[in-house]
Protein backbone atom coordinates (compact mmCIF):
# COMPACT_ATOMS: atom_id res chain seq x y z
CA UNK A 1 0.00 0.00 0.00
CA UNK A 2 1.16 3.51 -0.71
CA UNK A 3 0.20 6.23 1.58
CA UNK A 4 0.22 10.15 0.67
CA UNK A 5 1.07 12.74 3.06
CA UNK A 6 -2.68 13.39 4.26
CA UNK A 7 -4.46 13.14 6.96
CA UNK A 8 -5.67 9.20 5.99
CA UNK A 9 -2.16 8.92 6.10
CA UNK A 10 -1.60 9.65 9.77
CA UNK A 11 -4.59 7.82 10.69
CA UNK A 12 -3.30 4.64 8.90
CA UNK A 13 -0.74 5.13 11.09
CA UNK A 14 -2.17 5.47 14.26
CA UNK A 15 -5.22 2.30 13.14
CA UNK A 16 -2.81 -0.01 11.90
CA UNK A 17 -0.57 -1.66 14.55
CA UNK A 18 0.68 -5.26 15.72
CA UNK A 19 1.69 -6.62 18.70
CA UNK A 20 5.13 -8.31 18.77
CA UNK A 21 5.21 -9.42 22.65
CA UNK A 22 4.75 -7.12 24.98
CA UNK A 23 5.32 -3.84 22.21
CA UNK A 24 2.68 -2.31 20.11
CA UNK A 25 4.83 -1.57 16.87
CA UNK A 26 3.50 0.25 13.62
CA UNK A 27 3.19 -1.66 10.46
CA UNK A 28 4.93 1.54 8.99
CA UNK A 29 8.38 1.12 11.30
CA UNK A 30 7.78 -2.44 10.85
CA UNK A 31 8.09 -2.44 7.23
CA UNK A 32 10.90 0.36 7.08
CA UNK A 33 12.92 -1.83 9.37
CA UNK A 34 12.33 -4.94 7.55
CA UNK A 35 13.53 -2.97 4.38
CA UNK A 36 16.92 -1.88 6.16
CA UNK A 37 17.61 -5.90 6.87
CA UNK A 38 16.78 -7.02 3.52
CA UNK A 39 19.12 -4.51 2.49
CA UNK A 40 21.70 -5.40 4.67
CA UNK A 41 21.05 -9.42 4.24
CA UNK A 42 21.63 -8.63 -0.06
CA UNK A 43 24.78 -6.43 1.29
CA UNK A 44 26.07 -9.60 3.36
CA UNK A 45 25.00 -12.26 0.43
CA UNK A 46 27.19 -9.99 -2.32
CA UNK A 47 29.84 -9.49 0.09
CA UNK A 48 30.34 -13.05 0.65
CA UNK A 49 29.85 -13.43 -3.13
CA UNK A 50 32.35 -11.42 -3.98
CA UNK A 51 35.19 -12.69 -1.37
CA UNK A 52 34.47 -16.15 -2.83
CA UNK A 53 35.32 -15.29 -6.19
CA UNK A 54 38.17 -13.33 -5.13
CA UNK A 55 39.39 -16.60 -3.45
CA UNK A 56 38.90 -18.53 -6.31
CA UNK A 57 40.43 -16.17 -8.69
CA UNK A 58 43.79 -16.06 -6.21
CA UNK A 59 43.22 -19.88 -5.98
CA UNK A 60 43.44 -20.27 -9.82
CA UNK A 61 46.53 -17.63 -10.37
CA UNK A 62 48.12 -19.84 -7.78
CA UNK A 63 47.15 -22.89 -9.39
CA UNK A 64 48.30 -20.96 -13.07
CA UNK A 65 51.50 -20.13 -11.24
CA UNK A 66 52.03 -24.11 -9.93
CA UNK A 67 51.59 -25.30 -13.14
CA UNK A 68 53.98 -23.08 -14.62
CA UNK A 69 56.94 -23.23 -11.80
CA UNK A 70 56.17 -27.44 -12.29
CA UNK A 71 57.01 -27.64 -15.84
CA UNK A 72 60.44 -28.89 -15.82
CA UNK A 73 62.60 -31.02 -18.18
CA UNK A 74 62.93 -34.58 -17.32
CA UNK A 75 65.35 -35.18 -14.28
CA UNK A 76 68.57 -36.56 -15.13
CA UNK A 77 69.57 -38.91 -12.07
CA UNK A 78 72.01 -41.53 -14.15
CA UNK A 79 74.92 -41.19 -15.97
CA UNK A 80 73.99 -41.08 -19.51
CA UNK A 81 74.86 -43.40 -23.02
CA UNK A 82 73.98 -42.84 -26.65
CA UNK A 83 72.15 -44.98 -28.45
CA UNK A 84 72.16 -44.42 -32.30
CA UNK A 85 71.25 -40.87 -32.46
CA UNK A 86 69.58 -40.79 -29.06
CA UNK A 87 70.47 -40.15 -25.51
CA UNK A 88 69.69 -42.78 -22.90
CA UNK A 89 69.37 -43.33 -18.88
CA UNK A 90 71.00 -46.24 -17.25
CA UNK A 91 66.99 -47.77 -17.93
CA UNK A 92 67.09 -47.07 -21.35
CA UNK A 93 65.05 -44.20 -21.26
CA UNK A 94 65.21 -41.86 -23.96
CA UNK A 95 66.59 -38.38 -21.92
CA UNK A 96 66.86 -35.16 -23.81
CA UNK A 97 69.35 -32.86 -22.62
CA UNK A 98 67.48 -29.15 -22.31
CA UNK A 99 69.58 -26.59 -20.80
CA UNK A 100 71.56 -23.34 -20.66
CA UNK A 101 74.66 -22.06 -20.86
CA UNK A 102 77.00 -20.26 -18.10
CA UNK A 103 79.67 -18.57 -18.88
CA UNK A 104 80.69 -16.23 -15.78
CA UNK A 105 83.87 -18.58 -15.32
CA UNK A 106 85.70 -17.66 -18.73
CA UNK A 107 87.11 -14.05 -18.03
CA UNK A 108 91.20 -13.77 -17.37
CA UNK A 109 94.18 -15.71 -17.48
CA UNK A 110 94.19 -17.29 -13.80
CA UNK A 111 96.75 -13.93 -12.59
CA UNK A 112 95.14 -11.39 -10.70
CA UNK A 113 92.77 -9.35 -10.86
CA UNK A 114 90.41 -12.05 -10.80
CA UNK A 115 88.56 -11.22 -14.07
CA UNK A 116 85.91 -14.06 -13.83
CA UNK A 117 82.87 -13.98 -12.21
CA UNK A 118 80.83 -16.67 -10.09
CA UNK A 119 77.05 -17.80 -10.14
CA UNK A 120 75.12 -16.21 -7.92
CA UNK A 121 72.37 -17.94 -5.38
CA UNK A 122 69.72 -16.44 -7.74
CA UNK A 123 71.12 -18.05 -11.44
CA UNK A 124 71.01 -21.60 -9.40
CA UNK A 125 67.71 -20.91 -7.88
CA UNK A 126 66.33 -19.96 -11.35
CA UNK A 127 67.57 -22.56 -13.20
CA UNK A 128 66.06 -25.24 -10.97
CA UNK A 129 62.74 -23.60 -10.71
CA UNK A 130 62.59 -22.70 -14.27
CA UNK A 131 62.78 -26.65 -14.75
CA UNK A 132 65.92 -26.92 -16.82
CA UNK A 133 67.51 -30.20 -16.61
CA UNK A 134 71.60 -29.36 -17.16
CA UNK A 135 74.02 -26.52 -17.19
CA UNK A 136 77.05 -26.11 -19.99
CA UNK A 137 79.78 -25.01 -17.72
CA UNK A 138 82.24 -23.27 -18.98
CA UNK A 139 85.59 -22.99 -17.66
CA UNK A 140 89.51 -22.36 -19.77
CA UNK A 141 92.76 -24.06 -19.65
CA UNK A 142 94.46 -20.37 -19.01
CA UNK A 143 92.26 -19.91 -15.41
CA UNK A 144 93.23 -23.85 -14.58
CA UNK A 145 96.82 -23.74 -15.28
CA UNK A 146 98.07 -19.81 -15.29
CA UNK A 147 101.80 -20.90 -15.08
CA UNK A 148 103.35 -23.75 -17.32
CA UNK A 149 104.38 -27.33 -16.05
CA UNK A 150 107.54 -28.33 -15.03
CA UNK A 151 109.49 -30.98 -17.74
CA UNK A 152 111.37 -33.41 -14.86
CA UNK A 153 114.08 -35.48 -15.72
CA UNK A 154 112.24 -38.47 -16.75
CA UNK A 155 109.99 -36.87 -18.99
CA UNK A 156 106.66 -36.37 -17.14
CA UNK A 157 105.54 -33.37 -15.96
CA UNK A 158 104.69 -31.41 -12.95
CA UNK A 159 101.71 -28.99 -13.11
CA UNK A 160 100.98 -26.38 -10.90
CA UNK A 161 97.04 -26.05 -10.86
CA UNK A 162 95.04 -22.91 -9.59
CA UNK A 163 93.39 -24.46 -6.88
CA UNK A 164 91.67 -21.26 -6.36
CA UNK A 165 89.44 -21.80 -9.44
CA UNK A 166 89.23 -24.96 -9.33
CA UNK A 167 87.71 -25.19 -5.71
CA UNK A 168 84.83 -22.33 -6.98
CA UNK A 169 84.33 -24.65 -9.99
CA UNK A 170 83.42 -27.08 -7.23
CA UNK A 171 81.38 -25.01 -5.25
CA UNK A 172 80.09 -24.70 -8.66
CA UNK A 173 79.20 -27.79 -9.36
CA UNK A 174 78.06 -29.04 -6.16
CA UNK A 175 75.12 -26.21 -5.82
CA UNK A 176 73.49 -27.53 -9.13
CA UNK A 177 74.04 -30.92 -7.87
CA UNK A 178 71.81 -30.03 -4.75
CA UNK A 179 69.25 -28.73 -7.04
CA UNK A 180 69.28 -32.11 -9.23
CA UNK A 181 70.62 -30.26 -12.11
CA UNK A 182 73.55 -31.94 -14.34
CA UNK A 183 76.47 -30.02 -15.57
CA UNK A 184 78.61 -30.74 -18.87
CA UNK A 185 81.57 -29.06 -18.43
CA UNK A 186 82.94 -27.01 -21.87
CA UNK A 187 85.96 -25.35 -22.28
CA UNK A 188 85.98 -23.13 -23.79
CA UNK A 189 87.76 -20.29 -25.95
CA UNK A 190 86.60 -17.23 -27.55
CA UNK A 191 89.73 -15.60 -29.54
CA UNK A 192 91.33 -18.57 -28.94
CA UNK A 193 93.49 -16.70 -25.89
CA UNK A 194 93.79 -13.91 -23.65
CA UNK A 195 95.71 -10.71 -25.09
CA UNK A 196 99.11 -11.28 -23.86
CA UNK A 197 98.97 -6.98 -22.20
CA UNK A 198 95.80 -5.80 -20.98
CA UNK A 199 93.97 -2.99 -22.99
CA UNK A 200 93.85 0.60 -22.53
CA UNK A 201 91.19 1.53 -20.39
CA UNK A 202 90.58 -1.87 -19.51
CA UNK A 203 91.08 -4.14 -16.55
CA UNK A 204 91.37 -7.79 -17.86
CA UNK A 205 92.77 -9.17 -21.34
CA UNK A 206 90.49 -9.50 -24.35
CA UNK A 207 89.69 -12.88 -25.61
CA UNK A 208 89.64 -16.37 -23.01
CA UNK A 209 90.58 -19.87 -23.40
CA UNK A 210 94.46 -20.97 -23.92
CA UNK A 211 97.14 -19.96 -21.70
CA UNK A 212 98.87 -17.01 -22.76
CA UNK A 213 102.17 -18.89 -21.95
CA UNK A 214 101.63 -21.15 -25.03
CA UNK A 215 102.11 -18.18 -27.14
CA UNK A 216 103.48 -15.46 -25.68
CA UNK A 217 106.41 -15.39 -22.57
CA UNK A 218 108.12 -11.99 -21.52
CA UNK A 219 110.80 -13.72 -18.85
CA UNK A 220 112.94 -10.87 -18.96
CA UNK A 221 110.35 -8.08 -18.63
CA UNK A 222 111.15 -6.37 -22.09
CA UNK A 223 108.18 -6.60 -23.20
CA UNK A 224 109.07 -8.75 -26.39
CA UNK A 225 107.70 -12.33 -26.79
CA UNK A 226 110.74 -14.36 -25.56
CA UNK A 227 108.96 -17.39 -27.96
CA UNK A 228 109.64 -18.04 -31.58
CA UNK A 229 106.76 -16.92 -34.38
CA UNK A 230 104.38 -19.32 -34.82
CA UNK A 231 104.26 -21.67 -37.69
CA UNK A 232 100.95 -20.54 -38.93
CA UNK A 233 98.66 -17.51 -39.27
CA UNK A 234 96.98 -18.48 -36.07
CA UNK A 235 97.65 -20.02 -32.87
CA UNK A 236 94.93 -22.47 -33.28
CA UNK A 237 96.51 -23.45 -36.52
CA UNK A 238 99.77 -24.34 -34.59
CA UNK A 239 97.78 -26.33 -31.88
CA UNK A 240 95.81 -28.69 -34.25
CA UNK A 241 98.99 -29.23 -36.71
CA UNK A 242 100.82 -29.88 -33.70
CA UNK A 243 103.43 -27.36 -33.55
CA UNK A 244 104.93 -25.74 -30.57
CA UNK A 245 106.83 -23.13 -30.37
CA UNK A 246 110.31 -23.18 -28.62
CA UNK A 247 110.31 -22.25 -25.05
CA UNK A 248 107.20 -23.70 -24.49
CA UNK A 249 107.51 -26.97 -22.23
CA UNK A 250 105.26 -29.17 -22.96
CA UNK A 251 103.28 -29.83 -26.44
CA UNK A 252 99.67 -27.77 -26.97
CA UNK A 253 98.10 -31.14 -27.40
CA UNK A 254 99.64 -33.30 -24.79
CA UNK A 255 99.24 -29.95 -21.94
CA UNK A 256 95.56 -29.77 -22.99
CA UNK A 257 95.19 -33.80 -22.30
CA UNK A 258 96.43 -33.19 -18.96
CA UNK A 259 93.87 -30.83 -18.01
CA UNK A 260 90.77 -33.00 -19.22
CA UNK A 261 92.60 -35.91 -17.13
CA UNK A 262 93.01 -33.76 -13.92
CA UNK A 263 89.20 -32.83 -14.41
CA UNK A 264 87.91 -36.01 -15.42
CA UNK A 265 89.98 -37.75 -11.92
CA UNK A 266 88.81 -34.76 -9.76
CA UNK A 267 85.17 -35.02 -11.32
CA UNK A 268 84.88 -39.11 -11.61
CA UNK A 269 82.69 -38.78 -8.38
CA UNK A 270 79.94 -35.99 -8.77
CA UNK A 271 77.12 -38.07 -10.13
CA UNK A 272 75.62 -34.49 -11.39
CA UNK A 273 78.82 -34.29 -13.82
CA UNK A 274 77.42 -35.80 -17.04
CA UNK A 275 80.09 -34.91 -19.94
CA UNK A 276 82.58 -33.55 -21.37
CA UNK A 277 82.38 -30.64 -24.23
CA UNK A 278 85.93 -31.13 -25.15
CA UNK A 279 86.47 -27.69 -27.03
CA UNK A 280 84.09 -24.84 -27.66
CA UNK A 281 84.34 -24.09 -31.72
CA UNK A 282 87.46 -25.54 -32.51
CA UNK A 283 87.55 -24.80 -36.02
CA UNK A 284 89.07 -21.57 -37.98
CA UNK A 285 87.99 -21.71 -41.53
CA UNK A 286 91.06 -19.49 -42.36
CA UNK A 287 93.89 -21.88 -41.23
CA UNK A 288 94.60 -24.14 -44.55
CA UNK A 289 96.97 -25.88 -43.13
CA UNK A 290 94.55 -27.77 -40.68
CA UNK A 291 92.34 -30.84 -42.05
CA UNK A 292 89.47 -32.47 -41.10
CA UNK A 293 91.79 -34.96 -40.36
CA UNK A 294 93.84 -33.33 -37.91
CA UNK A 295 90.62 -31.85 -36.07
CA UNK A 296 89.57 -35.84 -35.51
CA UNK A 297 92.91 -37.02 -34.50
CA UNK A 298 92.51 -34.37 -31.64
CA UNK A 299 89.35 -35.34 -30.59
CA UNK A 300 90.41 -39.50 -30.40
CA UNK A 301 93.14 -38.49 -28.61
CA UNK A 302 91.43 -36.35 -25.70
CA UNK A 303 88.66 -38.76 -25.59
CA UNK A 304 90.67 -41.48 -25.46
CA UNK A 305 92.46 -39.97 -22.15
CA UNK A 306 89.03 -38.77 -20.96
CA UNK A 307 87.24 -42.31 -21.62
CA UNK A 308 89.86 -44.39 -19.92
CA UNK A 309 89.31 -43.07 -16.64
CA UNK A 310 85.40 -42.18 -17.03
CA UNK A 311 83.61 -44.36 -19.69
CA UNK A 312 80.27 -43.22 -18.63
CA UNK A 313 80.68 -39.49 -19.39
CA UNK A 314 79.13 -37.71 -22.73
CA UNK A 315 82.04 -36.93 -25.32
CA UNK A 316 81.20 -34.11 -27.09
CA UNK A 317 82.73 -33.19 -30.97
CA UNK A 318 81.91 -30.31 -33.07
CA UNK A 319 82.09 -29.91 -37.02
CA UNK A 320 82.46 -26.17 -38.38
CA UNK A 321 81.37 -25.92 -41.83
CA UNK A 322 81.96 -29.52 -42.60
CA UNK A 323 79.40 -31.90 -43.02
CA UNK A 324 81.02 -35.05 -44.60
CA UNK A 325 84.02 -35.77 -42.10
CA UNK A 326 82.35 -38.91 -39.52
CA UNK A 327 82.80 -38.51 -35.99
CA UNK A 328 85.54 -39.91 -33.81
CA UNK A 329 86.02 -43.30 -33.99
CA UNK A 330 87.81 -44.13 -30.68
CA UNK A 331 85.20 -45.86 -28.41
CA UNK A 332 82.76 -43.64 -26.12
CA UNK A 333 79.62 -42.18 -25.81
CA UNK A 334 80.20 -39.33 -28.92
CA UNK A 335 77.72 -36.59 -28.89
CA UNK A 336 77.99 -34.25 -31.88
CA UNK A 337 77.64 -30.43 -31.53
CA UNK A 338 76.48 -27.25 -33.66
CA UNK A 339 75.78 -24.01 -32.36
CA UNK A 340 73.55 -22.09 -34.41
CA UNK A 341 72.99 -18.36 -34.53
CA UNK A 342 70.70 -17.47 -37.77
CA UNK A 343 69.93 -14.35 -39.29
CA UNK A 344 66.85 -14.75 -40.22
CA UNK A 345 64.37 -18.31 -40.03
CA UNK A 346 63.75 -18.47 -43.89
CA UNK A 347 67.23 -17.40 -45.03
CA UNK A 348 69.57 -19.73 -43.09
CA UNK A 349 68.26 -20.90 -39.92
CA UNK A 350 65.90 -23.29 -41.56
CA UNK A 351 68.65 -24.84 -43.65
CA UNK A 352 71.38 -24.69 -40.82
CA UNK A 353 68.94 -26.91 -38.47
CA UNK A 354 67.94 -29.22 -41.04
CA UNK A 355 71.70 -29.75 -42.23
CA UNK A 356 72.50 -30.60 -38.58
CA UNK A 357 69.70 -33.08 -38.10
CA UNK A 358 70.70 -34.56 -41.86
CA UNK A 359 74.48 -34.95 -40.35
CA UNK A 360 73.15 -36.70 -36.86
CA UNK A 361 71.23 -38.93 -38.83
CA UNK A 362 73.80 -40.02 -41.46
CA UNK A 363 76.65 -40.41 -38.80
CA UNK A 364 74.23 -42.26 -36.75
CA UNK A 365 75.11 -39.71 -33.67
CA UNK A 366 73.30 -37.94 -31.03
CA UNK A 367 72.63 -33.87 -31.88
CA UNK A 368 73.01 -31.14 -29.45
CA UNK A 369 72.55 -27.51 -29.99
CA UNK A 370 75.34 -26.69 -27.66
CA UNK A 371 74.34 -22.90 -28.46
CA UNK A 372 71.17 -20.72 -29.88
CA UNK A 373 69.36 -17.92 -30.17
CA UNK A 374 68.17 -15.44 -32.37
CA UNK A 375 70.59 -12.10 -31.35
CA UNK A 376 71.47 -11.88 -35.25
CA UNK A 377 67.73 -11.98 -36.37
CA UNK A 378 66.77 -7.86 -37.13
CA UNK A 379 64.36 -6.63 -34.27
CA UNK A 380 61.02 -6.69 -36.49
CA UNK A 381 61.06 -10.53 -37.31
CA UNK A 382 63.22 -11.61 -34.25
CA UNK A 383 60.12 -12.79 -32.13
CA UNK A 384 58.61 -14.65 -34.76
CA UNK A 385 61.39 -16.17 -35.94
CA UNK A 386 63.11 -17.20 -32.77
CA UNK A 387 59.72 -19.12 -32.06
CA UNK A 388 59.90 -20.68 -35.39
CA UNK A 389 63.74 -22.43 -34.53
CA UNK A 390 62.30 -22.96 -30.89
CA UNK A 391 59.15 -24.98 -32.17
CA UNK A 392 61.59 -26.62 -34.11
CA UNK A 393 63.54 -28.40 -31.79
CA UNK A 394 60.93 -29.56 -30.15
CA UNK A 395 59.25 -30.92 -33.12
CA UNK A 396 62.24 -32.88 -33.61
CA UNK A 397 63.18 -33.97 -30.30
CA UNK A 398 66.52 -32.06 -30.23
CA UNK A 399 68.80 -31.78 -27.28
CA UNK A 400 69.68 -28.15 -26.72
CA UNK A 401 70.75 -25.21 -24.12
CA UNK A 402 70.06 -21.87 -24.68
CA UNK A 403 72.50 -18.65 -25.08
CA UNK A 404 72.43 -18.42 -22.31
CA UNK A 405 71.47 -17.52 -18.42
CA UNK A 406 72.94 -14.10 -17.86
CA UNK A 407 73.37 -11.02 -19.00
CA UNK A 408 76.52 -10.67 -21.37
CA UNK A 409 74.12 -12.53 -24.31
CA UNK A 410 71.55 -10.13 -25.91
CA UNK A 411 69.39 -12.90 -25.82
CA UNK A 412 70.02 -14.03 -21.84
CA UNK A 413 67.47 -15.45 -19.99
CA UNK A 414 67.79 -12.22 -17.61
CA UNK A 415 68.98 -8.54 -17.82
CA UNK A 416 71.07 -6.54 -15.52
CA UNK A 417 72.78 -7.40 -12.63
CA UNK A 418 69.21 -7.77 -10.35
CA UNK A 419 68.55 -10.92 -12.98
CA UNK A 420 65.54 -9.35 -14.14
CA UNK A 421 63.84 -12.52 -16.06
CA UNK A 422 62.98 -12.33 -19.30
CA UNK A 423 59.25 -14.17 -18.59
CA UNK A 424 58.09 -14.49 -22.67
CA UNK A 425 61.35 -16.42 -23.33
CA UNK A 426 61.39 -18.21 -20.05
CA UNK A 427 57.92 -19.23 -20.99
CA UNK A 428 58.71 -20.64 -24.64
CA UNK A 429 61.50 -22.69 -23.75
CA UNK A 430 59.52 -24.03 -20.59
CA UNK A 431 56.82 -25.01 -23.42
CA UNK A 432 58.96 -27.62 -24.74
CA UNK A 433 60.41 -29.51 -21.93
CA UNK A 434 60.36 -33.17 -22.13
CA UNK A 435 59.68 -35.08 -25.51
CA UNK A 436 57.05 -34.51 -27.85
CA UNK A 437 55.04 -37.55 -28.31
CA UNK A 438 55.90 -39.39 -32.07
CA UNK A 439 52.93 -41.04 -32.49
CA UNK A 440 52.78 -38.73 -35.40
CA UNK A 441 55.22 -37.60 -37.90
CA UNK A 442 57.08 -34.35 -36.59
CA UNK A 443 55.50 -31.06 -38.12
CA UNK A 444 58.09 -28.67 -39.07
CA UNK A 445 57.68 -25.17 -39.54
CA UNK A 446 58.05 -24.08 -42.86
CA UNK A 447 60.13 -21.27 -44.67
CA UNK A 448 58.65 -17.51 -44.62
Amino acid sequence: MIYFFNMSFWQSLHDDVFVIGNKRIHHFFSGFILGIGLIVALAVVYFAQNVSNQGQNYSQASKAQENRSSSTAPRISSYLHTNGTKISDEKGNEILLQGVNDQRMIGGNGKLPQCYTLPTQTQYNNIQSWGFNFVRVAITWANIEPDPPVKNHDGSYTHTWNETYLSQLDNVINEYQNRAVAVILDMHQVSWYPSPTIPAGKDCPDGSGMPTWLYYQDNNHDNKNDLGPGQNQYPRCDFFTGFTQKGVSIAQQDGFVAVWQMLTQRYNNYKNVIGSDILNEPNQPSCPAVTTDMVTSFYNKVGEAIYTIKPKWLLVFARYQDNTTPPPKKAGNWVYTRHIYPTSWGNDGYSDFQQALANSKNWNVPLWLGEFNGHNMPSATKTKDTQKMIDYVHNNNMNWSWFQYDQQSVDALVTGTNEVPQLNLITSLQAIFGLKPTDTPPVQPGKL
